[in-house]
């Protein structure tokens, strides 16, 4: 999948994927969620049934105190 590849580079995403990104702040940290899900990979994968594929990051910021 070479949106997944090449996410980080901004190459523009297909009409397939959708990234959608949290921001959320509690007890001192502050936490950023990206998720990137797309259907473009149900034709290659060999898995029943398959509706759509995802990758979600979780990065983590801690305030210094």
């Amino acid at each position: 999948m070479r949106e997944i590849g090449n996410l980080k580079q901004g190459t523009a995403l297909s009409q397939n994927c959708r990234l959608v990104s949290g921001v959320h702040k509690e007890h001192g940290c502050l936490e950023k969620k990206p998720i990137l899900v797309s259907t473009d990979l149900n034709e290659y994968l060999d898995w029943p049934e398959v509706g759509q594929v995802f990758r979600l990051e979780c990065k983590v910021w801690h305030e210094k105190g």
